[in-house]
């Protein structure tokens, strides 16, 4: 079967490329897995996006009966890069699990997590670059747990959100606080790996300024 994607340099093959072009949907521009459908005229789409369409988005062609069996045969040997491989990440494997790994790969593009807030995109780049952007544009806080335990302390006043970021239990976390229409929003974000994020947990606790 075909499986490798990339050459002794790490770049892309430019056969194996021109493979994975034509596997590409033209509509979604995911990687197509059978059953692959197909127009009178052979251009090929997804499944999903051809329950979506009744004609060829290429050439305007009904759609045939037949199914693509060269391109599925193709789909199911080839392991497919990942789309940020030119930011450099080597990652390859099968259509189905490429598309789950492209949503958390650390070299895609995230633009800084306090955009939200700000409604400004101060920052955009890699994961990989995000935590050396807010140690120098916001406030990283660094806490040393306490029994497996960190506390923080924010100040919520007013409409203009209340937010840092923390560095604690070998992770980053972001949090937002803040007031609209007498109602208190806090939001927590864990910045790392989805399996990760499950193994912490949160509380909120509200107090007035006495500490009551």
């Amino acid at each position: 079967g075909i499986t490798r994607c990339t050459s002794g340099n790490g770049e892309m093959d430019s056969t194996l490329r021109k493979i994975v072009a034509k596997l590409q949907c033209r509509v979604c521009m995911q990687y197509m897995t059978p059953p692959i459908a197909m127009c009178q005229r052979g251009h090929s789409i997804c499944n999903t996006c051809r329950q979506k369409v009744k004609q060829c988005p290429t050439c305007r062609q009904r759609f045939s009966r037949y199914r693509c069996q060269l391109l599925e045969n193709i789909a199911q040997k080839i392991k497919y890069p990942c789309k940020y491989y030119k930011e450099g990440c080597e990652y390859v494997s099968a259509a189905k699990r490429i598309q789950s790994h492209e949503t958390r790969c650390r070299h895609r593009p995230v633009t800084c997590p306090f955009s939200v807030v700000s409604k400004n995109v101060c920052w955009r780049g890699h994961v990989s670059g995000m935590l050396d952007h807010v140690s120098r544009k916001h406030k990283l806080l660094v806490a040393e747990p306490v029994l497996g335990k960190c506390i923080l302390t924010l100040d919520c006043v007013g409409p203009c959100p209340s937010y840092v970021a923390l560095s604690a239990l070998d992770a980053t976390f972001f949090v937002v606080c803040t007031v609209a229409n007498m109602d208190l929003y806090c939001c927590i974000l864990h910045a790392g790996p989805e399996e990760k994020a499950s193994c912490y947990d949160y509380s909120v606790t509200i107090r007035k300024r006495d500490g009551s």
